[in-house]
C-alpha cells in the first residue's frame, strides 16, 4: 500500500538523522477495530478530534516515559526535579 510504503521511508529517513519517531497509526487503527470513527464521514482523509485525541495520547504517552516527573510545583515554576 502507498501509504504504508511512504511511512517507512520517511522513518528510515528519520532515523537515519537521529529523529525519533512515535508510532501513532497502530492507535488509530485499534480504534478502527473497535469501531470507533477516526476519520470524518467523508472523502476527507484528515483526522476528526477523536482521532487527534488518539495521536495526542500517544504522543503524550512517549513524551511521559522521555521527561523526568516533574512535581506540580517544579512545573509550575519551570523548573524540573531538583539533580
Amino acid at each position: 500500500m502507498l501509504e504504508e510504503r511512504v511511512a517507512s521511508d520517511l522513518t528510515a529517513a528519520l532515523l537515519l538523522h537521529g529523529i525519533e519517531v512515535v508510532e501513532t497509526a497502530p492507535a488509530v487503527r485499534a480504534a478502527l477495530r473497535a469501531g470507533q470513527r477516526p476519520y470524518p464521514e467523508s472523502d476527507d482523509h484528515h483526522l476528526n478530534p477523536l482521532g487527534y485525541r488518539l495521536i495526542a495520547a500517544a504522543l503524550a504517552e512517549r513524551v511521559q516515559q522521555a521527561v523526568p516527573a516533574m512535581s506540580h510545583e517544579q512545573a509550575r515554576r519551570g523548573r524540573g526535579p531538583e539533580r
